[in-house]
């Protein structure tokens, strides 16, 4: 099969990501073009990467032969852009959030056409070992699923988890939630390395939901979880017949039967492997719950995560198959600003998903 061709709007952080993973995945994907407003970052987007930077949006659309365009812009200019690419026949994979507040949330859903063509690159349910975690869920060896405890990534990526886990739809929701403060150890952030022992502020948010039919989940989480080595992800998941707890599963086999194991990480490179390091996949029990689509490159999990969007992208570009789409990103979207007003507020917030149902 040829590769999948992408084009690229957008130049900042996490555009280069799409970059590196074409450049070190040239089998799967290759980049048509690549526009940002900037003049001079369009010239050192050419020289680093050898892509085409066409000097306006008009061209990148008008020359594309690609399958979808990513939009990879700042939050605040996701939606406004969404609007305007909706009614050309490229596909769209938007970066996360595809709104920067309710209100800009709100009017993106009453103005998007019924005909357009979206998907949202949520990658937190894509890591490999959130695969594995759905993949026992979906053998039922959990039973039904009831409660949650996520703390594995902020607002609307850790949403995605919770109705992802708890196989919710547009169920409606109350939430309560508080904000705490305190401090910690300053540590790396991107390619940045603390060069001294230094303290800084850190904020908490937890919060608590309750859906229809008795489903609920802890949301908690601090930003500093995403690059600190003393602030780790802790997930819980509970169903009728058994529980995982990290990277541990207890379940019931029957009335009688206790059954506990471990998510095993079969990575290669390490001692005694001459391979390269490379994740090969995520085993319990003997059976692979997740096996790496692009073993033996050397990908992080983020990386491979970001991987599996775009082949989901693919799919939907080729053949209409739908992942993650733009209405679940508005419900998560959506369900992460009610959290923060029950932060902010104090109050109890009631989760009104009518607009999603219209």
């Amino acid at each position: 099969m040829k590769p999948v061709r992408f084009s690229i709007i957008g130049g900042g952080w996490r555009a280069h990501f799409y970059l590196r993973l074409a450049k070190m995945l040239p089998h799967l994907f290759e980049v048509s073009g690549v526009y940002v407003r900037d003049s001079d970052k369009r010239q050192q987007l050419q020289a680093a990467w050898n892509v085409n930077t066409p000097s306006t949006l008009d061209k990148l659309l008008n020359a594309s032969d690609a399958d979808f365009i990513v939009l990879s812009i700042s939050k605040q200019a996701v939606a406004p852009m969404l609007l305007e690419l909706a009614s050309t026949s490229i596909p769209i994979l938007a970066e996360t959030p595809p709104a920067a507040n309710l209100e800009q949330l709100l009017h993106l859903v009453a103005n998007m056409p019924a005909n357009a063509r979206i998907q949202v690159a949520e990658q937190y349910p894509f890591y490999p070992h959130n695969q594995a975690r759905t993949a026992l869920l979906a053998a039922g060896k959990l039973g039904e699923p009831v409660h949650l405890q996520v703390s594995a990534g902020h607002g609307y990526h850790g949403m995605s988890l919770i109705r992802r886990w708890l196989a919710l739809g547009n169920e409606e929701c109350t939430i309560t939630g508080q904000r705490f403060e305190s401090s910690i150890m300053e540590g790396p952030y991107r390619e940045q390395l603390p060069q001294e022992e230094r303290f800084v502020a850190s904020s908490q948010d937890v919060a608590l939901f309750q859906f229809e039919g008795g489903r609920s989940a802890v949301f908690d989480f601090t930003r500093e979880q995403y690059f600190s080595p003393i602030r780790q992800n802790r997930v819980l998941i509970r169903g009728t017949k058994g529980e995982i707890i990290d990277n541990r599963a207890y379940y019931m086999a029957d009335f009688e039967t206790p059954i506990q194991g471990k998510f095993t990480r079969i990575q290669s490179g390490g001692e005694g492997s001459l391979g390269p390091l490379s994740l090969e996949g995520i085993v319990f029990e003997g059976d692979w719950l997740y096996r790496n689509p692009v073993h033996p490159t050397a990908f992080t999990d983020e990386e491979l995560a970001m991987t599996q969007v775009l082949l989901h992208m693919a799919d939907y570009a080729r053949q209409g198959i739908s992942t993650y789409s733009f209405m679940d990103a508005c419900l998560d979207t959506y369900l992460a600003f009610m959290m923060d007003e029950a932060i902010h507020t104090g109050h109890r917030v009631v989760a009104d998903l009518s607009f999603i149902r219209k």
